[in-house]
């Protein structure tokens, strides 16, 4: 039996995570719909092993878990692999598993460089221990800017499929788009557009809606131990901004 040899093989991996990309649909993580294509389904259609198929999602910022997200927080922290294999109770090889891959570029509507996860992974990380203060107005907003056209996905509704969605953040202009009466970013407004299928929502949500929003999502968070739905919040704009806040703080 002859194989074919594959005289461009960083091409054929950056075409490997394309086609993972397009496969899967949306990002898997902690909400996606599980009508969408199963890890193992995803693989099946590259051709190649479940393990190498999350790689490649890892590396696409299409996928993340409690472990990959322990394991890329070590790494980015200056921890060997054997260190958090240690102290995560995992060998070398699942320890890289969950690691990207290097080396692998793909032009994704979103950033995907190392510096822009670990941006996005500071960004939440002091989030979190901002609404540990008690003072998470700024950096709240902070994490908003650095996540637009980052890919996210609304809950859907019984076997109806979410919908895909990204978002942008107004720019500048005085107060930066709508008033509001704390301190802005500098560059950046105070609102933002979701945008589908690449056309932009005329609707705005505003920075005053998405703190209020957020303080709902804590106080139920607090409360209950998790948020339901996105009614819950009681905002325009709610279906949107809950899967940020789930993606910012849990």
């Amino acid at each position: 039996m002859s194989h074919k040899k594959i005289t461009d093989p960083q091409g054929e991996m950056e075409r490997l995570l394309k086609k993972a990309v397009e496969t899967a649909k949306a990002p898997f993580n902690g909400t996606r719909d599980p009508a969408l294509p199963s890890l193992r389904a995803v693989a099946a259609e590259l051709g190649t092993t479940v393990i190498r198929t999350r790689k490649l999602l890892i590396t696409a910022g299409y996928f993340s878990s409690p472990t990959s997200t322990a394991v890329q927080r070590m790494k980015e922290e200056g921890k060997s692999v054997d260190e958090i294999g240690a102290e995560l109770k995992l060998g070398p090889a699942a320890v890289y598993a969950y690691l990207p891959f290097e080396g692998l570029a793909y032009n994704l509507p979103q950033t995907t460089s190392n510096s822009d996860r670990h941006k996005r992974y500071r960004a939440t990380k002091k989030l979190r221990e901002a609404v540990d203060a008690g003072e998470w107005g700024q950096q709240l907003w902070r994490c908003v800017v650095i996540f637009q056209d980052y890919p996210f996905q609304t809950s859907g509704r019984g076997s109806k499929s979410g919908t895909s969605y990204t978002y942008i953040v107004s720019k500048e202009s005085g107060k930066g788009g709508r008033h509001y009466e704390g301190e802005s970013i500098t560059g950046y407004g105070n609102e933002i557009f979701v945008v589908i299928d690449g056309v932009k929502k005329e609707r705005s949500i505003s920075r005053s809606t998405v703190d209020l929003a957020f303080q709902t999502y804590l106080t139920i968070l607090q409360r209950d131990g998790t948020v339901t739905g996105p009614k819950k919040l009681g905002v325009f704009g709610a279906s949107y901004l809950l899967p940020m806040f789930q993606r910012f703080v849990e």
